[in-house]
């Protein structure tokens, strides 16, 4: 077992206290099924008067794998959106990284409740291929950030555990089709709940994610002709997730 100190304030006292980061029932592997919605969110389109430039807007189901451990989750969807009219289909691949506890600001607890203020370091990055003719053109858009969240987990009985987290995160956003560094920011919250020891030490989880993230990608530092929001892309996902933990 893995133990990570935490700063714990019980009864008007603040003390160290070692929190254990693995064993039985804190790691989960989990199938996911979700909808999201990616749509474009600049004027530089317009500016550059380019209605034939590909956008990259996606609106339709995903379907993947998540890791959950104490402070670390990720994951890997991806989803098709098919062809419609004039529309050309459209390929989603999602992945992601998050880590949120691994450092608390603080950590308050009654009984079984336990509040914490965890660091929240967030990675992302999003592929979405336009099926063009005669070759599909490709568009990736990655986050790296950082803040402060809210973790609120219990216990009812000595199986069934649940948790509730608020992660929100600010930093740096990149595009694969410019050369400059803009800014990306993400809210994501988070609920869960387990039934441990169903057999042995393997149990059973479920969940419900929602994320709202923007990237603010800049122009070009070499095209100054190239506008800064030409590649300004928001945009939310909801998910709900299965599986087994160990």
């Amino acid at each position: 077992m893995v133990l990570i100190g935490a700063t714990t304030v019980c009864s008007g006292t603040v003390k160290a206290q070692v929190l254990p980061i693995s064993g039985p029932g804190r790691q989960a592997l989990s199938l996911v099924v979700g909808a999201v919605t990616y749509e474009y969110n600049g004027t530089g389109l317009a500016e550059l008067g380019s209605e034939g430039l590909p956008r990259y807007d996606y609106s339709g189901s995903v379907y993947g794998l998540t890791y959950t451990g104490f402070a670390v989750r990720a994951g890997l969807a991806a989803g098709v959106q098919p062809a419609e009219g004039e529309r050309p289909g459209v390929r989603l691949i999602d992945v992601w990284l998050t880590s949120a506890g691994l450092q608390s600001l603080a950590h308050v607890h009654s009984g079984e409740t336990h509040l914490r203020i965890p660091i929240v370091l967030a990675g992302t990055y999003r592929h979405v291929s336009v099926r063009g003719e005669p070759d599909p053109v490709t568009y990736g858009a990655s986050s790296v950030g950082v803040g402060v969240g809210a973790t609120l987990n219990g216990q009812a009985g000595s199986r069934l555990q649940w948790r509730l987290d608020v992660r929100p995160a600010a930093g740096m956003a990149t595009s694969s089709q410019t050369d400059a560094v803009g800014i990306g920011y993400l809210a994501e919250a988070e609920a869960e709940v387990k039934l441990a020891n169903v057999r042995g030490r393997f149990g059973l989880r479920a969940g419900y994610t929602f994320r709202y993230q923007v990237w603010n990608n800049r122009g070009s530092r070499r095209f100054a002709q190239i506008p800064d929001e030409l590649y300004d892309y928001r945009g939310h996902a909801h998910a709900v997730s299965a599986g087994l933990t160990f």
